[in-house]
């Protein structure tokens, strides 16, 4: 059976991954941002008796790359030996998308134009046949996001890769680069028709503006965060009732099969409580943020967010795009770590995960929200704890900025590199697509990681809580020993050694500090806020316990599932070793220093 090997080329954000996508039937992540496709991506698909291999190219704007991806790119389309080449262009721009489709012509055959976008231009019209006579190439016209004219570029490139086509070009086309340009207008003005001139953006004038930027910018973040926490809540608590149902029918079933006491404690106080707690506390919020993170990425607020920052964090000595990663980080540090593939630059790209751990991840804002309710008096969500939470992230924001400044100077000392960004138009987010690409491509990825390191984690924590060294249990013993250090800190042993056994998940960190405080032998639900108050006070916190205590939220360890996922994004373990102890050793001295 014949196979042949096609490739997918074009300028940023014109909709190679979507095409991609419905080629291959693949589920690669789309987003409506400039640099998402950082690495080849590979699929197939079948028509007839002949198979396809097709490759998903990083976005590039000529084949005289300037970053890593482009480089990637370019070396794969001038190297290999392909049976067919689809250079995507923009409907929306076809004379800047031309001069990459123009530099390719000059060195390979086999070409197809595939013109995407055609549901956003229909007022734009593309006289292909004259395009077909200059390029002596098919043209094509798609709209990758209603899957129109897929079927018909599937047979081009069926025709172009049978050899149906004739290879020798009508288009003579001069050996100075700097000429194409002009080459393409002509081209464009010879074939495309515009029934209107396009509008300016006027919303931009607004989004990008120097003053509203960043106000908009951590406003619309502020209103993500507030949906995220408070609507998790209601589901979270549905989840744990769920689980609470759960817990009960497998005590009946130990009981019926007479399991001993010590089994039972280990996997349901143990292994069943602790998985319990990290799904419920975990999967609502990402649940929530993923998706509304997303919606903006699609509706195209992302790329100014970057644009926005981009000087803020030059100042810095790191990369306009970390801004991007740092949100996601919100979300889940793990994600953030991997959304780091967007930096070309491997110093930038290190400073943005050594750093992404500083912005508190979606499993420590239950404790946060408990710690700021504690710095206000009133309800446990209130307008005052959520301007609490608001100058905990901005804190967050700043600690960021501030260690990736030292790390630009110090062992990752270096220039900021420059990067080309592209506003992508607004476009209107495909929800559907969302949802499911969000739950199976972001959430279910990393609740699987949380769930797989939790399961262990469970099992470890209830037998240092049920298990003697002496006459104290290993928890106790722990939290002994931690107590001179956690003194000096302005906290105690009972709160650094839940942090050092809530490394697994973030999550169960502050349902450990109540366990230790109360010495039970399993991790108990948070339920009443008024309960935890008494609880802590009765243990001797006081104000400066509670910052010290958001402090080191805020700077300390990463998760399991955080770390093993720098350990593969870098793949050292000394970035990985660093990627522990900075943040300990900066949280350590802030406690201090406060």
């Amino acid at each position: 059976m014949q196979q042949f090997k096609i490739a997918l080329i074009g300028n940023p954000n014109v909709g190679k991954s979507t095409i991609f996508n419905l080629l291959t039937n693949l589920r690669q992540h789309t987003g409506n941002w400039t640099g998402k496709t950082v690495i080849s991506k590979r699929g197939k698909f079948k028509i007839g008796k002949y198979n396809f291999e097709v490759t998903d190219l990083p976005g590039t704007y000529s084949l005289k790359p300037k970053s890593k991806d482009e480089i990637v790119a370019c070396n794969y389309i001038l190297e290999e030996n392909l049976d067919a080449i689809v250079i995507i262009l923009d409907k929306n721009c076809i004379a800047r998308n031309l001069l990459l489709a123009l530099q390719i012509m000059r060195h390979k055959k086999n070409i197809i134009l595939c013109l995407n976008f055609a549901d956003e231009t229909k007022n734009i019209f593309v006289d292909k046949n004259k395009l077909k006579k200059i390029l002596n190439v098919p043209i094509v016209e798609t709209s990758a996001k209603n899957n129109s004219g897929l079927n018909i570029l599937r047979y081009e490139i069926l025709k172009t890769c049978l050899g149906d086509y004739t290879s020798n070009k009508k288009l003579k086309l001069p050996p100075q680069t700097e000429k194409l340009s002009e080459i393409a207008d002509i081209i464009e003005n010879l074939t495309v028709k515009r029934k209107f001139k396009r509008k300016p953006k006027n919303l931009d004038c607004i989004i990008t503006h120097k003053f509203f930027a960043l106000p908009l910018m951590f406003s619309l973040l502020m209103v993500v965060f507030w949906i995220t926490i408070f609507g998790a809540n209601y589901f979270s608590d549905f989840l744990i009732k769920i689980f609470s149902y759960g817990e009960i029918f497998l005590r009946q079933l130990f009981v019926f099969f007479n399991a001993s006491k010590f089994l039972n404690g280990m996997l349901i106080d143990g292994m069943y409580r602790t998985l319990a707690w990290v799904v419920a506390v975990m999967l609502p919020p990402m649940a929530i943020f993923f998706p509304l993170f997303t919606i903006l990425e699609d509706f195209g607020l992302l790329p100014r967010i970057a644009f926005n920052l981009d000087g803020m964090f030059k100042k810095f000595g790191t990369h306009g795009k970390q801004s991007l990663t740092m949100c996601m980080g919100f979300g889940c540090n793990a994600a953030g770590i991997i959304s780091c593939r967007i930096i070309d630059s491997k110093r930038e790209k290190l400073i943005a995960i050594l750093t992404n751990n500083f912005v508190p991840c979606n499993g420590r804002f239950p404790g946060l929200i408990i710690l700021a309710s504690m710095l206000v008096s009133g309800k446990f969500i209130s307008l005052k704890t959520a301007l609490i939470i608001s100058m905990i992230i901005i804190f967050s924001i700043i600690l960021t900025l501030i260690v990736s400044k030292i790390l630009s100077q110090t062992i990752l000392k270096g220039a900021p590199s420059f990067f080309i960004l592209e506003l992508p138009p607004y476009r209107k987010p495909k929800f559907s697509q969302i949802l499911i690409r969000t739950l199976f491509d972001k959430t279910f990825f990393v609740l699987l990681r949380a769930i797989a390191v939790a399961i262990p984690a469970g099992i470890f924590i209830w037998l240092s809580a049920n298990l003697k060294l002496g006459s104290l249990t290993i928890m106790q013993n722990l939290i002994n020993f931690l107590e001179p250090l956690g003194k000096i800190m302005h906290l105690d042993g009972t709160i650094l050694s839940a942090f050092l056994l809530g490394m697994p998940a973030n999550e169960i960190v502050f349902p450990l500090i109540i366990m230790g405080y109360e010495k039970n032998c399993a991790l108990t639900p948070i339920e009443n806020f008024s309960n935890i108050k008494e609880i802590l006070i009765s243990n001797g916190w006081q104000l400066r316990t509670i910052i010290s205590t958001i402090i080191f939220y805020l700077s300390h360890f990463p998760c399991t599932t955080t770390l093993l996922t720098i350990k593969k994004e870098t793949g050292s373990f000394k970035w990985t070793a660093i990627a522990f102890i900075l943040p300990v050793l900066l949280g350590f001295l802030l406690c201090i220093l406060f």
